[in-house]
């Protein structure tokens, strides 16, 4: 991409945009703090305006509790590592919100302050903030958007190494699942297996799976 390429990446989002995740709870469970994030949607929408389709990709892989994901943009790799913050918070929403931090490193960033403390009441038994909403955007200091330098793709950035066929073929079934609108349910497998999987049986089994998951989600009507 060209240097104004990057520069587009990194352009401002709107408050529509984003949504907010709750980052830990209080000792008494009482309140929560909320931390906002990109919507997944507005992240995939961006990286296919401005590096097109095969200009990006990223994978899962279990970090203990956690979800780490590295996001790849022109050739470029930022990784990011999110853990639950409460009991109920499951995969999904950990590799949603994995997703959204690597995106965070390229400059795309919500219109809320990142570094901003925002409690809000919290009701233990529905495990759920009760008032996310009176965290106010309008109100927040606007989160100031990196130079165009921060997004650049760096001069030392080589080429990246070329991927074992094995990983190669799991990536291009990840990749259309991710263009029928399930990169989800394909996430929720790679963090399963941890990535590619630690050997290649486990690999393989990962690879069929994703094959059953696709021919599954042609057979579903849309």
């Amino acid at each position: 991409m060209h240097s104004s390429d990057w520069d587009r990446l990194a352009a401002p989002f709107q408050r529509q945009q984003m949504t907010w995740r709750i980052q830990e709870l209080a000792p008494d469970q009482s309140s929560a703090r909320l931390r906002p994030q990109l919507l997944l949607e507005a992240i995939t929408n961006r990286l296919d305006e401005v590096a097109g389709r095969p200009g990006w990709s990223f994978r899962f892989r279990a970090f203990g509790d956690g979800v780490g994901c590295e996001l790849v943009v022109d050739g470029v790799a930022r990784s990011a590592i999110v853990v639950p913050g409460r009991e109920e918070e499951g995969p999904e929403e950990c590799s949603r919100a994995a997703l959204a931090r690597a995106a965070e490193l390229f400059g795309l960033l919500p219109p809320v302050d990142v570094e901003g403390s925002y409690w809000v009441d919290y009701d233990p038994d529905e495990g759920m903030a009760l008032t996310p909403d009176d965290v106010d955007a309008g109100d927040a200091p606007s989160y100031p958007q990196p130079s165009s330098t921060a997004a650049r793709r760096p001069e030392s950035a080589g080429p990246e190494p070329v991927k074992p066929e094995g990983q190669q073929a799991i990536d291009r079934l990840v990749e259309r699942l991710k263009l029928e609108g399930h990169a989800l349910d394909a996430a929720r497998l790679l963090v399963e297996y941890g990535g590619y999987g630690s050997d290649p049986q486990a690999a393989r089994e990962l690879y069929g799976r994703l094959r059953e998951l696709l021919a599954k989600r042609a057979e579903t009507p849309t």
